[in-house]
């Protein structure tokens, strides 16, 4: 009944706005930034996908704004759709400007957000998440490392091409990684499916919301208990604590925070509110993909978790 109790703490506590937020531009943040890098040729990283903090200055001195969440957060997610890439210190361009003219706001703001909910980029986003389902670090690797490259790996595979550790079978055995992948993007679907329902017109209190992430991780980690259940582990463990150890609710308040903070905002997706409060901008996540998952997968997640049945996802 968690589950179904902290959804309807979410959807149960909306307020009305006064004012509807209109719905941020995209492009133009979006262009300034691939401008900037190709005049640029590349920006320089302050650590592993994080924006040097002198660019974020000279961009908010260049354009007098910042985009909602700020240049680095936007940086990121650029890097996790292919507007920019990731170089070894540095980020690249990776499109022509005449591409990203190409798409709209709406489009836009579903490849920033299909970043993480695809791409489980920014790492660091994901990492929350890994955290708050009690995976080993090893495993969280070993997942973001083969979904953000899968087409290098089926490349690298084709011809011939081993990455020594990463495709050792024996310490991370096929079966274990794709329940591990289906547990994450189950708790994303959760989450998303669950905003997608939120009313435009309302606000909602954050810490609702990420009482509602913390229940989609135990769905999605139960799911995974049960489909392990009877299979013999022969490689590396995939959780480090049991269920209820593994999901403390300062951790996973931590997670959602900046699952809100450095995705939903810097995509375009939510508005915050200094109360402490959100609203969802309207029709931000129509269309928007989690994994291999569709909306109507997404909101399937959602309902097994509301009916608190961990094992419709054994298969």
């Amino acid at each position: 009944m968690k589950g179904l109790n902290s959804y309807l703490e979410l959807i149960e506590n909306g307020r009305n706005l006064a004012e509807i937020p209109a719905p941020v531009a995209i492009q133009e943040s979006v262009l300034q930034l691939l401008g900037h890098a190709l005049n640029e040729g590349q920006f320089e990283a302050e650590g592993a996908w994080q924006l040097d903090t002198r660019v974020s200055r000279r961009l908010e001195k260049l354009h007098n704004t910042s985009p909602p969440g700020g240049w680095a957060r936007l940086c990121a997610l650029c890097c996790g759709c292919g507007i920019l890439r990731p170089a070894r210190a540095a980020f690249e361009p990776s499109l022509a400007l005449k591409d990203v003219l190409a798409l709209d706001d709406a489009r836009l703001r579903r490849r920033l957000c299909e970043a993480f909910t695809q791409k489980l980029v920014p790492p660091a986003s994901a990492a929350g998440l890994f955290m708050m389902l009690g995976i080993h670090p090893a495993w969280g690797l070993w997942v973001a490392h083969s979904v953000h490259n899968r087409r290098a790996h089926a490349r690298a595979s084709d011809a011939g091409i081993g990455e020594p550790g990463w495709r050792d079978a024996s310490i991370f055995e096929p079966h274990t990684a794709e329940v591990i992948e289906r547990a994450i993007f189950a708790a994303i679907a959760v989450a998303i499916s669950a905003l997608r329902k939120l009313d435009p017109a309302q606000r909602y209190p954050i810490d609702a919301f990420a009482a509602l992430t913390r229940a989609g991780c135990r769905f999605a980690r139960a799911s995974a208990d049960a489909q392990l259940r009877h299979t013999p582990l022969l490689g590396l463990p995939p959780f480090l604590a049991d269920l209820d150890s593994a999901i403390h609710p300062h951790n996973q308040d931590f997670a959602a925070a900046d699952l809100i903070g450095s995705v939903l905002v810097p995509a375009g997706i939510i508005h915050t509110f200094e109360d402490g409060s959100f609203c969802v901008l309207e029709d931000s996540l129509a269309a928007v993909q989690v994994g291999p998952l569709d909306p109507g997968a997404q909101d399937l997640r959602l309902t097994w978790m509301l009916a608190d049945q961990a094992d419709c996802q054994v298969a």
